[in-house]
């Protein structure tokens, strides 16, 4: 580990950088490979490996073709992933509450203000993790996120802006998480850069040819190392671990579907300009041999043995005219065969291997949604019951529950926590403040689209009534996000909907032997109705509790409804 001891002594520092890349940590190779893997999948990187690798009997012109015609066909497949992913930072499925008061804090430019809407170019923090964390955490676990002011060189301002920097695997040098970090950089002029993070310090040292020279040190109080890598699933023998990503599950087989499409195309493209043959003649002038004899010169009376300039040394030309006409000698063909009509044509090629291919891919891509609990996204039917796809629910929402804690709990806590310190660490009692921020992380995801939760309420109502009733609430929420006053009707219709799933005649039954009052028939049956009269009648009406909606609506049913004479509604508790 470095120390101030040794940057400030030129030798020492020299010596250190001198074996650096010596002493790279037990898992470097490990940790680059993988963000590699992933980075194919994730962030579109060229599949190096994976497409050089000749194929048996594969002719050098199709590889060529394979190699300058690739595209990132899995990466559409894992933004599908991240986009589900990133559903939970909607700011109703979670809360991160600051100190009402706190003895030494600012009352203006808070960093609650800073999180939330002065976070650079993301805007707020939740935009970072949507468009930035979320997707390197997937594809390289490994990297070291820094919290670092962007002010603070030469800027006035009151307050340090810390934002995250995030180095990927290949810079990490070495590391001890929590205590300290390496980072390496290979500069193209030749001076490569090293930067030394701790909990007392912040270095950079710039390296060229032999010289060792050191840029700044930045000391901080901050009291913790303002570093950390992003983390996933642990991996190894023994400390420090190496993470894998929490998707890794998809690269095997994702893996396949970059090579398999990639041996499609050039198929493809192989069909479609297929291999063309041509019926040829012996050639008159050297009799098929493909060489002739030239004279040298009359004195020397010798000759030597050159290739024939009629067939080029192949021994067989075709006879075509210069008007395309092919024309071919009856001797020069087995008397017992028929005449070759036309005398070309084209190569017929199998095209069963293709379709078998397109099969696999298809296969290959839903196994890798398979290995993340994620097939749900792509197999929710209607010939599915209720029961079914709620238990595929709760493998989607244990998977997204897995990146939510490791989202919350581990990589936005640290970046508020770094950065709480980074702004008032000169004012107040930073560890004690940090222990009042309260992030409360999802319990629901809302992943499932609208068309899913429609055929999932087809077969609610076989299930429970309670059960319909939830599938319907989450419909409407999602239906009606950016509506609130549609919002807030469409529940209340919905809580005052005594029986949901139960049909007209089910309920007529049930009114002649006792069980359900004729009050509450009408009132299901004409709800939507009896909400709008109520909300004309009162325009506080969706903001009252369900007691006092209820005894509206059943004001409304007794004056128009003769044949239903009011009873006062017993007081109910609703949650």
């Amino acid at each position: 580990m470095i120390t101030l001891d040794i940057l400030n002594n030129n030798n020492a520092l020299a010596e250190y950088v001198k074996n650096i890349e010596k002493n790279r940590h037990i898992y470097y190779d490990k940790t680059v490979d993988h963000a590699e893997k992933m980075g194919v999948h994730v962030e579109g990187f060229e599949p190096t490996k994976l497409l050089r690798q000749k194929r048996p009997n594969e002719p050098e012109e199709i590889r060529d073709y394979r190699l300058q015609n690739w595209k990132a066909i899995t990466k559409s497949e894992t933004d599908k992933v991240i986009n589900t992913v990133a559903r939970i930072m909607n700011p109703k499925l979670f809360k991160l509450e600051f100190p009402d008061s706190f003895r030494g804090e600012p009352t203006s430019n808070t960093l609650s203000d800073f999180l939330k809407k002065d976070y650079g170019v993301y805007g707020s923090i939740w935009g970072f993790v949507q468009e930035t964390l979320i997707k390197l955490t997937f594809s390289d676990p490994n990297a070291v996120c820094l919290v670092m002011p962007t002010n603070y060189y030469g800027d006035d301002a009151e307050y340090y802006t810390p934002m995250p920097f995030i180095y990927r695997s290949e810079y990490v040098i070495d590391f001890k998480d929590g205590e300290y970090f390496t980072l390496y950089f290979e500069k193209d002029d030749g001076a490569n850069k090293i930067c030394f993070i701790t909990k007392e310090f912040i270095a950079y040292v710039s390296v060229k040819k032999r010289s060792v020279v050191v840029d700044e040190i930045i000391e901080h109080d901050l009291g913790v190392c303002p570093a950390y890598r992003l983390g996933g699933q642990a991996e190894g023998d023994y400390h420090p671990y190496w993470y894998s990503s929490l998707i890794a599950g998809i690269q095997p087989h994702w893996d396949k579907v970059v090579t398999m499409t990639s041996d499609m195309d050039a198929s493809i493209v192989n069909h479609l300009f297929p291999e063309r043959y041509e019926w040829q003649d012996e050639c008159e002038r050297c009799k098929g041999s493909g060489k002739v004899d030239v004279d040298l010169g009359i004195e020397k009376k010798e000759q030597r043995s050159r290739d024939c300039y009629r067939c080029a040394g192949a021994g067989y030309v075709n006879n075509k005219s210069p008007f395309g006409i092919y024309s071919i000698k009856r001797d020069a063909i087995n008397p017992d065969l028929p005449s070759p009509i036309p005398p070309a044509g084209y190569i017929t090629k199998d095209i069963e291997p293709m379709r078998e291919l397109k099969v696999q891919i298809k296969d290959e891509v839903y196994k890798g949604f398979c290995a993340i609990n994620m097939e749900v996204l792509h197999k929710v039917g209607a010939d599915q019951s209720g029961v079914a796809k709620a238990i595929d629910r709760e493998d989607l929402d244990g998977f997204l529950m897995r990146v939510s804690n490791h989202i919350f709990d581990y990589s936005v806590r640290k970046i508020i926590e770094i950065t709480a310190r980074w702004r008032y660490g000169a004012i107040l009692d930073a560890n004690e403040y940090v222990k009042e921020i309260k992030l409360s992380k999802p319990q629901e995801f809302g992943a499932i689209t609208i068309d899913m939760l429609v055929n999932e309420l087809k077969d609610a109502g076989k299930v429970s009534p309670n059960y319909y009733r939830q599938i319907e609430a989450e419909l409407i929420n999602r239906k009606f996000a950016n509506n609130q006053v549609q919002l807030k009707k469409n529940l209340t219709i919905l809580k005052l909907t005594p029986f949901p799933s139960k049909t007209i005649d089910e309920l007529l039954s049930a009114n002649a032997i006792g069980a359900v009052k004729k009050r509450d028939i009408i009132r299901n049956e004409n709800i939507d109705e009896l909400v709008t009269k109520a909300i004309i009648q009162n325009a506080d009406f969706l903001e009252l509790d369900f007691n006092g909606q209820l005894e509206i609506i059943n004001g409304i049913i007794e004056a128009e409804y003769e044949e239903a004479p009011f009873i006062p509604a017993t007081p109910i508790n609703v949650d």
